[in-house]
């Protein structure tokens, strides 16, 4: 008498798929953290004696240092997107990028180093950029659903 095999039980529960939009969300980031990187270094880059602007050096080197941080957070967390999880928290670090880039614009004036011309520049440019960067993210994590329901898919 043959044998035949015993069936194999089959699981109909399918692995997490990554939400399609999520490198789209971690692209932003890295282009986050190479702001963050140049405006960290552009001190050095932009002036002969970047510590004679005192306020503007710490202010970059500070700025800078958040924006790698937070870029780095919210692309890891992006890049580990399934299911929509974690859209509302993306979009926290959004305003947290637009609160950055509001400070950047404003900091030559408050701090008192708008007189220093590349370092004022380089402060507005970088939070323009910064600005268009939070505006995206949070557009991109807004298409992305909300956590409790399945989003809109493209």
């Amino acid at each position: 008498m043959e044998q035949t095999p015993a069936p194999t039980p089959t699981s109909t529960a399918q692995p997490p798929q990554l939400h399609p939009r999520r490198l789209d969300v971690t692209g932003l980031a890295v282009i986050q953290v190479v702001l963050g990187i140049w405006l960290s270094i552009s001190p050095a880059a932009l002036l002969p004696h970047p510590i004679a602007v005192h306020a503007g050096y710490w202010n970059a080197v500070a700025v800078g240092g958040l924006m790698v941080l937070s870029g780095l957070l919210f692309g890891v967390r992006a890049s580990s997107a399934s299911s929509l999880s974690r859209t509302v928290s993306l979009r926290r670090g959004t305003w947290f990028w637009l609160a950055l880039s509001a400070w950047l614009l404003i900091s030559p004036w408050v701090l008192g180093y708008s007189s220093h011309t590349w370092m004022t520049a380089n402060a507005v440019i970088v939070a323009l950029v910064q600005a268009a960067v939070a505006i995206a993210a949070w557009s991109l994590t807004t298409r992305m659903g909300s956590d409790g329901h399945r989003g809109i898919q493209w």
